[in-house]
């Protein structure tokens, strides 16, 4: 039987390898963000343009038409509770430290 990669490395390279990784992934997200808010459109639901005023990437094609947006989701998961900001930041407070202990 093959050992597996864990086997191989001992357990202090792997959790390097783990940390590295979720630094990198973590990295990565904030680069994408950064981008995203920089050079990407909000979204306007008036806009006569492409779709609601995005970047286009095709027109018509197959009868649909797909354009990247940019959206800031000021709520909970789907937007929800969107208008109630402040007890949404006691509620996730509260589960951090719920989480913690």
């Amino acid at each position: 039987m093959n050992p597996t990669v864990a086997e191989k490395l001992p357990l202090r390279k792997v959790s390097y390898l783990v940390l590295l990784m979720g630094i990198l992934i973590l990295f990565l997200d904030q680069l994408t963000k950064f981008l995203t808010y920089r050079y990407i459109p909000g979204i306007e639901y008036a806009s006569y343009g492409y779709p609601y005023g995005g970047i286009g990437v095709f027109y018509h094609f197959l009868g649909i038409d797909f354009s990247i947006n940019y959206l800031t989701n000021k709520g909970a998961a789907w937007g929800v509770l969107g208008n109630y900001q402040l007890p949404l930041v006691f509620v996730r407070m509260g589960m951090i430290a719920a989480m913690t202990i």
